[in-house]
């Protein structure tokens, strides 16, 4: 008996996909012809701009990252030490060097000025991006945890699937029960389909 190669079988994971591209295949044609009493059309749009804030948020955050790391702040502002037998240590926060009762007080006095400017040059960059970086992720997973539970129609949850498959990041799909929420949305649009 011969071994079957990976490259010469099909994976159900590979026939699933292709089956599921081949059913979408006229998802575009769809959102055309879609009535506006189906709001998938319009959520899908919203969590694409969202999404796509979200990216350039994310691009912006870590551009200042790169700023951080090149100055040779790093990604948590620090500050070294040596104590008394010369072994240095890492610093990040004003209490613990007033904690090290082995330093002298110029010593002291030079590791605050020196965490001081890496914490402020640290917020001069980095400024709210973190925070908005949350703010869009968060608004992103509002508008997919809608966009999920929207489709009231057969052309909404075609329109729905393709937008997934082809353009939200899996991971998105991963987390707070995604999955089971598109396939009730699903079920549910296609029993309007089957009562009308």
């Amino acid at each position: 008996m011969t071994r079957a190669e990976t490259t010469n079988t099909t994976s159900r994971r590979r026939f699933l996909g292709a089956a599921a591209v081949a059913a979408l295949a006229g998802a575009p044609a769809v959102v055309e012809a879609a009535g506006p009493n189906d709001p998938t059309f319009d959520l899908i749009h919203q969590h694409r701009r969202a999404a796509i804030t979200y990216e350039d948020l994310v691009a912006d955050y870590c551009r200042r990252e790169r700023i951080l790391v090149d100055e040779a702040i790093g990604l948590y502002p620090y500050t070294s030490v040596a104590l008394p037998a010369g072994q240095p240590i890492v610093v990040y926060n004003h209490e613990r060097i007033d904690t090290l009762a082995c330093l002298s007080e110029p010593q002291r006095r030079t590791a605050h000025a020196d965490l001081g400017a890496a914490l402020n040059r640290y917020t001069e960059v980095m400024g709210d991006a973190e925070d908005a970086v949350r703010v869009a992720d968060a608004a992103a997973f509002e508008v997919l945890g809608q966009l999920l539970t929207a489709p009231t129609s057969i052309a909404g949850v075609r329109a729905l699937v393709g937008y997934l498959a082809q353009e939200v990041d899996p991971v998105m799909l991963r987390t707070n029960d995604q999955i089971e929420t598109l396939l009730f949305s699903i079920q549910d649009a296609l029993g309007r389909e089957v009562e009308a």
